[in-house]
């Protein structure tokens, strides 16, 4: 008797890039590559942790370095919530 292969690539996880679902702020940066160098405002305020996540490249389908990623005013807000501000620099080379 012999065991039936199948041999195949798993599919994605369904989360970040290439996996089908990619947050607001992801398609955001995404977005500020079609812009380089220009500062942009994101719409809401956001977790603290959001501008070092970027900067460090963990999340957001982004790479250390390729953006430029600062909070604003998180003292005017009761959640503690940043105004979030970005730019693509490009990827180190």
């Amino acid at each position: 008797m012999s065991a039936d292969l199948i041999f195949e690539e798993p599919p994605n996880a369904g989360r970040g890039p290439g996996g089908g679902v990619v947050s607001p702020i992801g398609q955001w940066v995404n977005e500020l590559r079609n812009h380089p160098g220009q500062w942009a405002k994101y719409p809401k305020r956001v977790h603290p942790s959001t501008v070092t996540d970027i900067n460090k490249g963990r999340r957001y389908g982004v790479t250390a370095g390729e953006f430029d990623a600062v909070g604003r005013d998180n003292k005017n807000d009761p959640k503690g919530r940043s105004i979030l501000f970005a730019r693509y620099v490009g990827a180190e080379s």
